[in-house]
């Protein structure tokens, strides 16, 4: 990650740990297993869900946490920050985060649908452009 050029988070008018989580969300997100609802439990592993409540999961320095949204964009940042499950909870749905509200909630998508590849890429365009954009970035990654 250290190659890329993303906007200083005062530009992008987020907190400095909103900014350093979307950077580990970025660097984890290939280790991450798209979670369907079929599969709500998982027992260990790194996984993501934009949209199912998520019960089990296992971060990468081994926690076990049982929560309800963490899987999601949002999770991973608060998680990544040193944030207890339930202030991770409490920042995803009490709307801590203004600026990154379409990033966590985004308009007009299935949310699990979104795949972490394809969160990454919205999150990579947001961190170098400043946009939230999820039809055109999952569109692009479609075609690819």
């Amino acid at each position: 990650m250290s190659d890329r050029k993303f906007l200083d988070h005062n530009k992008l008018r987020i907190h400095k740990w909103e900014w350093d989580g979307l950077i580990k969300f970025l660097e984890n997100a290939p280790k991450l297993h798209h979670q369907l609802e079929a599969e709500l439990y998982p027992e260990e592993g790194l996984f993501f869900n934009l949209g199912t409540m998520a019960r089990k999961f296992k971060i990468d320095h081994g926690a076990v946490f049982s929560c309800c949204t963490a899987a999601c964009i949002g999770g991973h940042v608060a998680l990544y920050n040193g944030m207890s499950v339930v202030e991770a909870y409490n920042y995803v749905t009490t709307n801590q985060y203004k600026r990154l509200h379409n990033l966590y909630y985004p308009p007009d998508v299935v949310f699990d649908t979104v795949s972490p590849k394809e969160a990454a890429a919205v999150v990579l365009n947001f961190l170098l452009t400043g946009v939230i954009d999820w039809y055109e970035v999952r569109h692009r990654q479609r075609e690819h």
